[in-house]
């Protein structure tokens, strides 16, 4: 019997515990939640800053969960030190737990990337819950809010605090919000909806430096251009984790650093001055959900090999709707595209050798899991009768028009396999309260 530690905050934990429960009912198994709060979902802080929900309701799993599972969960400790040869975690009132597997998710320790002066008061990663209590105090202060966002669910915080009628300015690196992610229409028709909304957007532009004394007073912008403001966030952060030396983490495996065998730690945390950007550790979800298990299946003696997790975001921009799935960035894929500014609705599909690969809907999801199904099942769409995928042209794009809401009617008929391929994967998912599906999300 083992002592499986695990240190985290989110979904990768879950995942861990949930597998290693699956074939291991013996091992005690202890969790360590930095933030000293039971794991969460981070891509829902927005939810609690808008009063949507509290932080108890995108919580992973409720208490009882790990009452049920036997985990031991600990709330209250600092972790100060690691021994990996003695196999022993070190706290700041010198207590110490043992351990025979230790699992490092989180750190709880986040510091800004490539912004100078940002660690002034006044400027938020919102990173993690106890940010959004801060943020909600510094909105009262200021007048303009700043943001710079590294992700689609950024832009939703944009939009809960314009509405305290506060100035609220978008910094975009990119020449189009997030064209590389979603595509150059998706992006456009999220940006006239953010600019009718009153929010101001800046494109191929960055913050480079938070201007003030030891409070943000501005930035400066990478054009040379001052923007004032007392409240700024920005999204690009690195995760730290001084408790190995870096010797320690020289031996990379199943993308976990560390040439411990027993040790296993995300890739994704930065280890002493080694530093990636949000973007890399701010996954989705399902993604951390995804590595938990192979962390498990390792421990468990098990050779599952990591794949890249189904990409899915279900966003809410106000009265916009969001959905992106599959891979939107094949070279080769033929892409088809519907705009209708009338319904404020987008769509785009990208097709490679006659299978769906991605998607993006914007206020457009009818039969979304149908569609959703054919992508993962990877339905060839020669097996549909007629064409899905007939072409009109208009002034502004080629129309799809008949791939949204007939797909069930197409069908020639069922794959033989145990599962239809146009109902979405029964595999097992996070237990949460709120279902990201759900259209209130």
């Amino acid at each position: 019997m083992k002592k499986i530690v695990l240190i985290g905050n989110s979904f990768m934990s879950i995942a861990a515990i949930e597998e290693i429960r699956a074939y291991d009912t013996e091992s005690e198994i202890v969790l360590f939640c930095p933030e000293n709060i039971l794991p969460y979902d981070r891509e829902r802080l927005p939810l609690i800053l808008n009063n949507t929900f509290s932080i108890k309701d995108i919580y992973c799993q409720q208490k009882n969960y790990f009452d049920e599972k036997n985990v031991r969960v600990i709330l209250d400790k600092k972790i100060i030190k690691i021994h990996p040869k003695r196999k022993r975690l070190i706290f700041d009132n010198k207590e110490q737990e043992s351990f025979d597997v230790l699992i490092i998710e989180d750190s709880g320790s986040v510091e800004p990337a490539d912004v100078k002066g940002a660690k002034k008061q006044g400027v938020f990663l919102l990173h993690q819950a106890e940010e959004v209590d801060q943020v909600l105090k510094a909105e009262s202060l200021s007048d303009v809010i700043i943001i710079q966002p590294q992700s689609l669910a950024m832009l939703q915080i944009a939009i809960c605090l314009k509405k305290s009628n506060k100035e609220v300015i978008v910094v975009s690196q990119d020449n189009s919000l997030f064209s590389d992610s979603i595509s150059l229409g998706a992006a456009d028709f999220l940006e006239k909806h953010l600019k009718s909304l009153g929010i101001r957007v800046i494109t191929n532009n960055a913050i480079v430096e938070v201007l003030g004394e030891s409070e943000a007073k501005a930035v400066r912008l990478k054009t040379g251009k001052v923007l004032e403001s007392q409240l700024v966030i920005l999204e690009k952060a690195k995760k730290s984790l001084s408790l190995f030396s870096l010797d320690e983490t020289l031996a990379e495996r199943n993308n976990f650093y560390t040439k411990f065998e027993d040790i296993f730690i995300d890739s994704d945390v930065e280890i002493s001055n080694k530093e990636k950007d949000s973007e890399e550790f701010l996954r989705e979800s399902i993604a951390s959900y995804e590595k938990g298990k192979m962390i498990a299946s390792a421990i468990l003696g098990s050779d599952q090999i990591y794949k890249k997790s189904f990409n899915k975001k279900d966003l809410m921009f106000d009265s916009l709707r969001m959905v992106v799935l599959g891979d939107l960035g094949l070279k080769d894929a033929i892409e088809y595209e519907e705009i209708d500014r009338l319904k404020q609705s987008y769509r785009k599909i990208f097709i490679l050798d006659d299978v769906i690969k991605g998607v993006v809907l914007i206020n457009s999801d009818c039969e979304l899991l149908k569609i959703e199904g054919m992508i993962k099942n990877e339905i060839n769409i020669s097996q549909l009768t007629g064409h899905v995928l007939r072409l009109n042209y208009s002034v502004e794009s080629a129309i799809v028009e008949n791939v949204n809401c007939n797909l069930t009617e197409q069908i020639q008929e069922p794959i033989d396999s145990k599962d239809n391929p146009l109902e979405p994967s029964e595999e097992f998912e996070p237990n949460l309260q709120n279902d990201m599906s759900n259209p209130e999300y």
